[in-house]
């Protein structure tokens, strides 16, 4: 197995100052920020691991807590976050082949963690997300035959 994990946060501060005339209207400077935070994970795998359970699994940390959003693999909705805590066995949906998981959505309240963790023969992954209200997580699985 070879894991290899980026975290990836960027903080975009764009200002727009326009000092003119509109119809006669002076206009005043416009700020606007952006965080996007995002998390990327590779793993490889064996087809012959995939005959035990790979469990992905969203879990929050109170009950109170509510995420909604989706969880893709490889473009496709696999299952729709419409409460606070999933878990999925992913091995029968894993072919030999490169496969993109994505994990998007937003989470309430903002200031909560969420933990996310993919588990199984040989692997164990954990991502975080936090603070910002929103997931974005893509686990890249290429399996071998």
């Amino acid at each position: 197995m070879n894991i290899h994990q980026t975290r990836l946060s960027t903080a975009v501060f764009l200002s727009l100052l326009t000092l003119g005339f509109f119809l006669g209207e002076k206009h005043d400077a416009v700020a606007k920020f952006s965080q996007i935070n995002q998390q990327r994970t590779t793993i490889n795998l064996r087809q012959t691991e995939l005959k035990t359970p790979h469990l992905l699994t969203i879990t929050v940390p109170r009950a109170v807590t509510t995420l909604s959003g989706k969880i893709e693999l490889d473009g496709k909705v696999i299952k729709n976050l419409d409460h606070s805590n999933v878990s999925l066995n992913l091995a029968p949906f894993l072919t030999p082949g490169r496969h993109t998981l994505s994990i998007q959505g937003n989470y309430s309240p903002q200031n909560e963690s969420i933990m996310i963790d993919f588990l199984g023969k040989n692997t164990q992954v954990s991502q975080s997300a936090s603070g910002s209200g929103q997931i974005n997580q893509t686990i890249i699985m290429e399996v071998s035959p």
